[in-house]
């Protein structure tokens, strides 16, 4: 059912959020530089990673989606350029999953349109 699917996603999304507030919060105590975190993942975890970083507007240093993506409206809407906003690395292969090779593309040309720190990489010959 389309509510246990949306369920799931916020879930993982809650749960990437309260990890980073833990490292963060405990940071000292295992010797972090809080100003270097980045929050990352692969596929879905990519996918969770930019929602959780944009969407949740947690002041990681970065975000970093290998085969992950963002919908165009919610990369208008929650990933703007403001100051402070994270950097971005995104990953896709040249025989990735259709839709995100799509929108690796509208990610990059988005990012790049608001002035973002980021780097956009296809790799040759490697799917998802």
């Amino acid at each position: 059912a389309p509510e246990m699917i949306w369920a799931g996603i916020e879930a993982a999304c809650d749960d990437m959020v309260a990890a980073f507030k833990f490292v963060t919060a405990n940071a000292e105590r295992y010797l972090i530089d809080v100003g270097r975190v980045a929050i990352g993942g692969f596929s879905a975890g990519a996918r969770t990673a930019l929602a959780a970083t944009y969407g949740e507007h947690l002041p990681a240093a970065a975000v970093i989606s290998l085969s992950g993506y963002m919908s165009s409206a919610d990369m208008r809407h929650w990933v703007t350029g403001a100051p402070g906003e994270p950097s971005a690395f995104l990953v896709s292969g040249e025989h990735d999953l259709d839709y995100i090779a799509a929108q690796a593309s509208v990610m990059h040309r988005h990012l790049e349109s608001i002035g973002a720190v980021h780097e956009s990489w296809k790799i040759a010959g490697a799917s998802h």
